[in-house]
């Protein structure tokens, strides 16, 4: 990896460039290209919930329990997450360790498919989004909007569009939603 890179508490880092910290209800993916042209998303990152057989196995090992309150796996029987900071009466239950992911700027864009000459982006966004919303639909929505808007301002259009529309999908979470460009 590159000896710019600064790895603390981040788990998404390209070229130097914390993206995505520790948020346990957040999600980052990349816009990844086909040669004929296909778009499809790469998870960066790890979801934290306490739905997860991996996240409910160090829950229980750690002395905590998982039960479903309104159809949803939470710890303890109250947060949906796995991963919190903050939580003084879970916090032993509940782990502060993010996951890691650290990408040269060269092997995002390999990895996205910049070779096709499309561009790459990230969706960094809040469960309000993922709540309502697969991976490939985002990417989907925010390259309709992207390969429209010639203005300069296409990724915060885009940004603003998904939140939107998980708005209009009925989202009950907060909705935070980041489209970046990898150039």
């Amino acid at each position: 990896m590159n000896s710019n890179c600064d790895i603390h508490s981040a788990s998404l880092i390209i070229c130097s460039i914390p993206l995505l910290p520790p948020f346990c209800q957040s999600r980052a993916i990349m816009s990844q290209w086909s040669n004929g042209g296909d778009i499809t998303a790469i998870q960066l990152t790890v979801d934290h919930v306490a739905s997860s057989a991996a996240e409910q196995k160090e829950i229980i090992d750690r002395g905590g329990f998982i039960s479903q309150s309104g159809g949803i796996d939470r710890v303890n029987g109250s947060l949906a997450v796995s991963r919190s900071l903050g939580d003084i009466k879970l916090a032993p239950f509940l782990s502060q360790t993010p996951h890691i992911l650290a990408l040269k700027k060269e092997e995002a864009l390999e990895q996205c498919g910049r070779k096709y000459t499309l561009p790459c982006f990230i969706i960094l966004a809040s469960d309000g989004l993922w709540d309502v919303m697969r991976n490939k639909e985002a990417v989907d929505l925010a390259w309709q909007v992207i390969k429209k808007n010639t203005s300069g301002t296409a990724y915060q259009e885009a940004a603003a569009v998904l939140t939107q529309e998980a708005y209009v999908r009925g989202s009950s979470d907060n909705i935070g939603v980041c489209v970046l460009a990898i150039t």
